[in-house]
Parts: structure tokens; C-alpha cells; sequence
């Protein structure tokens, strides 16, 4: 634990979130009345029509597809679970309360924020879950917690004693550099030295609209963040996005997993290492669209596949966001002490 005094007193995380067991308690009558996946069947439902800004509906047959990965998982997601696992062992590691907030699940971040302020939290370090900025992984988030203090402020002109300032970008951090190297070499502890070096190692995000891609830096600190790992290892890499629609009236950022794998070289190895580099925790998008899909696809293609488990809670990378967190301690809240 960390003995040098924090003047935040609290720690946000703010994730993306996944359905858990139970009504979200959003919609009266629930989105997902009569599906196999209720809760699944609300949570992607809701996601589809915020992208679509209310244009116009989402497309059910998108809806149907995405819902139908969950169901095949057991139609939940351990998003909110392994996020709570973060949240512990970061507040065992700084000896803070350390909560997490979620844009598309409970706990929502209106209900987490109203907790923080009930519990008497003023200064409060908010922790984006995405090392990869564009406005949907990044300032949206944003975004959503003004909105939810909005809210909150609402009744009777509420006047709100809380103030949430934001950890940096971590892209090309060292602890996160290092942090998914480690996680890499345990993978392939047992592996021979040869057989790690002449393996095909794969990045991979979540694909994003090409426009979007332009207007931000997402795919430049993706391949900047695979470079550095790569460069740990010394090991020539891949880029590779993943989880796009697979019909979409505008582009999106390529090349798709499952097109890349099928063009790798078999003479030069048949191991694919796959690391998620642009996710802090295992979730659909990874359970799915990498174990089951692009599994498949390399097995199919006579290659041997090695999914590499993300960041996490593990030691490191929660040593990481602690060291970071303290670091920036005084560059965001010396003027309010």
C-alpha cells in the first residue's frame, strides 16, 4: 500500500459495462421481455440505439447477432465482475475507496456517483477503462458523468460538493507496456525460445469508423502501444482490429482478424499469439469474437492459437495505475488543497 498521502479521496473507474443477472430497471416494459437473453437482449438493444443517436432504430438483425454471442456465453458478460476485481486491488494498493461506475449497466453512473456523494467523496480520481482514445472510448465518457451529475443536481438546483478530474492517457506508459508483456511471456512460459520468436504475434482493437479513426488518436497509439510491446519482446507483430459489423453503410478500421489470419506465412510458423491489447479485461468482444471466431478460423487454417488474457487485475498492471495515480496526484488537485 502506498504510504505518501493522496489528496483525492476517492478512485472512479468508468467502464463500458455487460449485462449481469437481473432487470436493469431502465424500460417499463423491459426491452427484453420474452427473448432467451433478457437482460443481454436490453443491454444491446440500448447500445445500437445511442449509436444510432435516435436517427432511426437499430437494426434488429444486428441486435440478433450480437445477443445470440452473449446467449451462446450464457448470455451474461463478466465485464462488471472482473472491473469490481480491478476496483478491489486498486484500493488495496493505495488504501482508498476505489468505486465503478458503468455507461451501459448497473451499477450506472448516476447510482455510483449518488453513492460517492452520500459517503461524503469530494476529490475524486476518475479512471477511463480504455488505453485508446476517440470519442466514444474516451470523451464520451466524460460526457456521461457530466450528464449523470446533471441529473443529480437536478432537483431543486442541487448543488453538488464533488469534483472529478481524469488520469492521462496510458497508452505508451511503461507499466502498461509492461504490464501486457508479462502477460504475454506467462502464456508462453513453456513455449521453446524458437518457438516464441518465429511465432505470428497479433494486436488487436476494437475496429472503429474510419472517420472516426482520422479525427482521433486511437489507431496511432494502438500501433504505438504494439510497437513498444513488440519491441520488449523483440518480436516482429501484426496489427489487427476486431468486433465491427459485419454490414455497416460506413467503414470501419481494418484489417479484421479474419482477414489477416488466413494470409499468415505457415512455413514460417503455425502459432498465432493473439493479444487484446486494446481491452483491459475479458469480455464478450474477446470471449466471442477472438476464443470462439477467430479460434476457429486459425484452427481451420492449420494453425495453433494462443489467446493471450488481458491486463486485468493483474499485480502489475494494478501497480501500474496506483504509481500512475499518485504520480498525478499533484498535477490535479494541489490547487484545490
Amino acid at each position: 500500500m502506498m504510504s505518501n498521502k493522496l489528496t483525492f479521496d476517492s478512485v472512479l473507474l468508468i467502464g463500458f459495462g455487460g449485462p449481469t443477472s437481473g432487470c436493469c430497471q431502465r424500460n417499463n416494459p423491459c426491452l427484453g421481455l420474452g427473448h432467451e437473453s433478457p437482460e443481454a437482449y436490453c443491454f444491446v438493444s440500448e447500445i445500437l440505439a445511442r449509436r444510432m443517436k435516435g436517427s432511426s432504430q437499430p437494426d434488429r438483425n444486428r441486435v440478433d447477432q450480437v445477443v445470440a454471442h452473449y446467449t451462446e456465453l450464457g448470455g451474461f458478460s463478466p465485464f462488471n465482475q472482473l472491473t469490481s476485481l480491478q476496483a478491489s486491488a486498486l484500493s488495496s494498493e493505495i488504501g482508498l475507496p476505489v468505486f465503478t461506475g458503468m455507461r451501459n449497466w448497473k451499477p450506472f453512473l448516476s447510482e455510483t456517483l449518488s453513492e460517492m456523494i452520500e459517503k461524503g467523496h469530494k476529490k475524486v480520481l476518475g479512471i477511463i477503462l480504455s488505453p485508446f482514445q476517440c470519442f466514444t472510448s474516451w470523451e464520451e465518457y466524460q460526457q456521461d458523468v457530466d450528464e449523470a451529475l446533471g441529473k443529480l443536481s437536478a432537483p431543486n438546483n442541487r448543488t453538488l460538493d464533488i469534483s472529478i478530474n481524469y488520469m492521462s492517457g496510458w497508452s505508451s506508459d511503461y507499466g502498461y507496456i509492461s504490464s501486457v508483456t508479462e502477460q504475454i511471456m506467462a502464456s508462453c512460459e513453456h513455449w521453446s525460445e524458437n518457438r516464441l520468436n518465429s511465432a505470428h504475434l497479433i494486436f488487436t482493437a476494437h475496429s472503429i469508423p474510419e472517420v472516426a479513426a482520422k479525427r482521433s488518436p486511437y489507431s496511432k497509439q494502438f500501433a504505438k502501444t504494439s510497437e513498444l510491446v513488440a519491441g520488449q519482446l523483440g518480436k516482429s507483430f501484426y496489427l489487427a482490429y476486431q468486433s465491427s459489423p459485419d454490414t455497416s453503410p460506413i467503414p470501419w478500421t481494418g484489417p479484421d482478424i479474419s482477414e489477416l489470419i488466413p494470409k499468415l506465412d505457415r512455413s514460417i510458423s503455425t502459432d498465432i499469439i493473439v493479444m487484446p491489447i486494446g481491452f483491459v479485461c475479458d469480455h464478450v468482444e474477446v470471449l466471442y469474437d477472438l476464443d470462439q471466431e477467430a479460434k476457429d478460423l486459425a484452427e481451420d487454417n492449420g494453425f495453433h492459437f494462443k489467446r493471450v488474457p488481458t491486463v486485468g487485475a493483474s499485480d502489475m498492471f494494478i501497480q501500474f495505475l496506483a504509481q500512475k495515480s499518485y504520480s498525478e496526484n499533484e498535477a490535479y488537485f494541489v490547487d484545490a488543497v
